[in-house]
């Protein structure tokens, strides 16, 4: 957890600007609305990416053990 962190300061170029006024005149989406969706989605893409990353990795190991060659010698 990040302690102290209670808000995050995001520049915007002319052109967010320009969009985050459209959207608040169409839809009522405010700047902080739309930031903090953004920051959910990126959490939630961040860790489906980790979850497919292991998964993969879990998949090579099994793939990587049912192709070695058992040999005596290795077990009691």
């Amino acid at each position: 957890m990040l302690t102290g962190m209670d808000s995050v300061r995001i520049p915007l170029g002319h052109g967010d600007k320009m969009l985050l006024g459209q959207l608040y005149e169409l839809q009522g989406t405010t700047p902080e609305t739309a930031a903090q969706e953004g920051l959910s989605l990126y959490i939630e893409q961040a860790i489906k990416s980790r979850s497919e990353l292991t998964q993969q990795l879990d998949d090579l190991l099994v793939q990587a053990k049912s192709s070695t060659i058992r040999r005596e010698e290795y077990h009691e």
